[in-house]
């Protein structure tokens, strides 16, 4: 299923980039958790605003391209290292 939805992802992004900036938000880094367990819930939503905020202070929008990691999801990336400020028309 993963490999299918990179490969959608990977082309959207590809035709919407092109004409219009795509600002993609991090989240946080993968995690094996129960959808029914709400324990983590407060850590999660913490987490998520904490890369948000840094994510946008320092994005700088110029133009079409794709900015943040559209495949963080999918390798994992920590969440306190998004790619900021960068286009790519081509995607990442």
């Amino acid at each position: 299923m993963r490999v299918q939805q990179r490969a959608q992802l990977e082309v959207v992004l590809e035709r919407a980039s092109q004409q219009v900036p795509v600002v993609v938000m991090p989240g946080v880094a993968p995690q094996r958790l129960s959808p029914m367990d709400f324990s983590h819930t407060e850590r999660l939503i913490v987490e998520a605003q904490r890369a948000g905020e840094v994510f946008l202070r320092d994005l700088a929008v110029d133009g079409p391209g794709t900015y943040g990691d559209p495949y963080q999801r999918y390798a994992g990336t920590p969440v306190e290292t998004p790619l900021t400020g960068t286009a790519s028309a081509a995607g990442l």
